[in-house]
């Protein structure tokens, strides 16, 4: 059935005083073509769009516990009176004990006798998603329709947004991907191409952009599909711009990666830098009743109590440990990595989730959930940048310093004690006899074999340095071939190469007009290179031998 025709069929049933039950794959827009066809058929009145995974007996009715006397009476919750229409999403996901008065309100659009609303819309997915049937006495109440994908309508409507160019061109091609799905769960689907058009248009011109994009919000055939018929290559870089531009188009996000990389610092910095107002909530402690609010009674009237940190207005919020969320929550969370709200009321301006990487693809996450969003799985190489960057201005003080130097520590996860920017953290506040208690043994005796190294060079510098002062201020160095020659039979190629580097930094050559020559050559392709301390002894040492044989001789 096309969009055209299931709004015309929508309006048809509510004007006959039906309710009709729209039941399709995720991501086709069963509840937005709903939504709108309710805007135009009853454009004065209210309408509610409530989750129907989310809810539970209660919610349809509490006892009135103000009441005093023998009897009380059933309260109906705000949620679910005082709107001209309903549209109750996901009913194939609704618990058992809420079908009861699920029944009466499709039928009567009362709840315990109380009159609720005008119409009722219900959607679903099929059971082919995962979830259970749809029991049949509820479909028996409904007008059932079977909407799929259809191409040919979404190409015509898409036709008058510049912002699709780059989807048309390529569709045109290969209509056959517009709805596809991976078996992890990541589906293709109206939406997606959608969320990937504002990339297209406000990136058209940045590759890596157009490439992380459609790999997080694609299935993964149709990703490469797509990145090779615009010949972009699939890449992943400069991790800050990508999560600027998923602010930027305001496309919900779930960051997936190694555990301890860093995944909340990033948000949080990326926040602070923008100015912006951020939240950071523990989705693995979260209810149901902390997302949707806890229910009261005042003046015989069940209203919510929400919680501040996640309903009070901020531009970000942010969600740690998604991928340890109930089931209940992440029914929940549907609503909101779709509309930025919670029970029809807007909460933030970006909503982002981070998850750890597992090996079953995106985890207990529900394919609702990651359809509704950009899934950005982001290489250790990406975190290890942005720790690098972050510690370069002295951060983690001796551990800073390791880490620059041997950048490929960042991430040892193979064991019970693993390191990562996390315990990288937590290492550089604790004494040295503690380091092997937080760190992979691995980098654990890496650091500690590199700190008495470290120690031993600093307490022998003055002298060593004494020496090079000497050498440098006696001995008549000529810029030619046979002083080339000459330095080269002292110390071999890669200590000569190496060398160059800590020579630009001893503050006593600076003024010695016969170290310029040495200084020149020995800094030749040393720029990128790090110093080793053992080889900045040998180096000290043969020269040194090379001193007192040339003086005392004279």
């Amino acid at each position: 059935m096309n969009t055209n025709t299931l709004s015309q069929n929508i309006k048809a049933c509510l004007n006959a005083g039906c309710t009709p039950l729209i039941r399709g794959v995720p991501g086709i827009g069963k509840t937005q073509i709903a939504q709108k066809t309710v805007e135009e058929l009853y454009p004065k009145k209210s309408c509610k769009i409530l989750n129907l995974a989310t809810m539970t007996r209660e919610d349809f009715g509490y006892p009135n516990m103000e009441r005093l006397g023998e009897f009380t009476n059933m309260l109906v919750p705000e949620m679910l009176s005082g709107h001209s229409v309903l549209i109750l999403d996901e009913v194939d996901k609704v618990d058992e004990e809420c079908m009861g008065p699920l029944l009466e309100l499709v039928q009567k659009k009362t709840i315990n006798s109380t009159p609720c609303c005008e119409k009722v819309i219900l959607t679903a997915n099929p059971p082919t998603e995962g979830y259970s049937n749809i029991p049949t006495p509820l479909v028996n109440r409904c007008v059932l329709f079977n909407h799929v994908p259809n191409y040919e309508l979404w190409k015509n409507w898409a036709k008058s947004q510049p912002k699709f160019k780059m989807i048309l061109k390529y569709l045109k091609d290969n209509c056959d991907n517009f709805y596809n799905r991976d078996n992890d769960g990541k589906i293709t689907s109206p939406r997606s191409w959608e969320m990937l058009s504002n990339f297209c248009q406000k990136y058209e011109n940045d590759n890596n952009i157009i490439s992380v994009a459609a790999q997080s919000l694609l299935s993964k055939k149709v990703a490469n599909s797509f990145l090779n018929y615009h010949n972009i290559t699939p890449t992943f870089k400069d991790l800050k711009n990508v999560i600027n531009a998923f602010y930027t188009t305001r496309t919900p996000l779930i960051i997936r990666g190694t555990r301890g990389g860093g995944k909340t610092a990033i948000i949080e910095d990326f926040s602070k830098k923008m100015g912006l107002t951020s939240r950071l909530v523990n989705a693995s402690v979260l209810t149901r009743e902390d997302l949707l609010g806890y229910p009261r009674i005042t003046n015989e009237k069940v209203s919510y109590l929400k919680l501040e940190m996640l309903h009070k207005f901020s531009d970000v919020l942010f969600f740690d440990e998604i991928d340890k969320a109930s089931h209940e929550v992440l029914a929940a969370f549907l609503e909101l990595f779709q509309s930025n709200s919670i029970n029809s009321k807007k909460v933030c301006e970006w909503v982002v989730g981070a998850s750890n990487t597992t090996k079953e693809g995106f985890g207990d996450l529900p394919s609702p959930l990651i359809n509704r969003c950009g899934i950005l799985d982001v290489p250790e190489e990406e975190f290890s940048k942005v720790f690098l960057e972050w510690i370069s201005d002295g951060k983690l003080n001796k551990i800073g310093e390791f880490i620059q130097r041997y950048p490929e520590q960042i991430f040892q996860i193979d064991g019970e004690l693993a390191t990562c920017p996390r315990t990288l953290e937590i290492a550089s506040k604790l004494p040295l006899d503690l380091i092997s208690n937080v760190l992979h043994p691995n980098t654990a005796q890496k650091y500690l074999d590199w700190v008495q190294s470290n120690n031993d060079w600093e307490n022998n510098f003055n002298g060593i340095s004494k020496c090079v002062d000497v050498l440098f201020s006696t001995l008549e160095i000529k810029n030619n071939s046979d002083n080339q020659k000459q330095i080269h039979s002292i110390v071999d190629e890669k200590l000569f190469e190496k060398c160059g580097a800590f020579l630009k930094k001893m503050t006593m050559c600076q003024n010695s007009a016969n170290t310029e020559f040495i200084i020149s050559q020995l800094a030749t392709q040393s720029e990128s290179l790090k110093i080793n301390v053992k080889d900045i002894y040998q180096w000290c040492s043969c020269y040194w031998d090379w001193f007192f044989k040339n003086t005392t001789s004279k």
